[in-house]
């Protein structure tokens, strides 16, 4: 199932789609990935600190910036299509220099559980 949202990382206050908001978790590896309702997002990646940066949708497509400062691929943007399968989320169709942030973007996410 195709998934589409509106975020943006614009001055007025951003509503990221209840669907994505929340803490996930790579299936291959250690690395989560966590989306606020701000349209704020960070990804922890095992042996790096915590990536941070702001989501933009258009359509299906997500871009995803890091912080001015961050130790990888600054300010550098990755657009992606997103695809929300059962439980899990895909990251597909990238269009993303940054070698690190797409090879961690390529496997299945699954939603933390919250007790």
């Amino acid at each position: 199932m195709l998934w589409l949202a509106a975020c943006s990382s614009g001055p007025r206050a951003v509503t990221v789609p209840t669907p994505l908001v929340g803490k996930w978790f790579g299936q291959n590896s250690g690395d989560s990935i966590e989306f606020t309702d701000s349209g704020v997002f960070v990804l922890e990646l095992r042996g790096i600190d915590p990536l941070i940066g702001r989501c933009v949708f258009k359509g299906t497509r997500i871009t995803l910036r890091y912080q001015l400062g961050s130790i990888i691929c600054p300010e550098e943007p990755g657009e992606y299509t997103l695809e929300l399968d059962g439980p899990s989320l895909i990251f597909n169709d990238a269009v993303d220099t940054c070698n690190t942030r797409k090879d961690a973007l390529s496997q299945s996410w699954r939603r933390s559980v919250q007790g």
